[in-house]
């Protein structure tokens, strides 16, 4: 599970895709590392494009915070909720991490490979 993971696809496809919508504005993955260390700790780096009334604007967003393996689930709690923060990942087949948001805006899977 301890390992630098990548972005390989966003509900199904490669991403720049859209994670998040809701009125005026729109929010789309470009990007993501997330390294999972043997300590305990997490740290994602993601790289967003952020649309709102048709004005677009870059976000670079860091989130760091603590894993913990239940089964073949892995939950990340940071300090304060952000795209980990309080999620499960699902851990496969030795190198794939799937994070589901099933209630987001619009629904979103993101899979990532060691």
């Amino acid at each position: 599970m301890v390992g630098t993971y990548r972005v390989a696809t966003i509900n199904g496809q490669a991403p720049p895709q859209v994670v998040s919508r809701g009125g005026t504005r729109t929010v789309e993955l470009l990007d993501a590392t997330l390294v999972v260390a043997a300590d305990g700790r997490y740290r994602l780096a993601s790289d967003l494009r952020i649309t709102v009334d048709g004005a677009t604007a870059a976000q670079a967003l860091t989130e760091e915070g603590t894993w913990r393996a239940q089964g073949d689930a892995v939950v990340f709690e940071a300090g304060a909720a952000r795209v980990l923060g309080g999620g499960t990942a699902r851990f496969s087949g030795g190198h794939t991490l799937t994070l589901t948001d099933a209630g987001g805006t619009p629904p979103v899977t993101i899979v990532l490979r060691r």
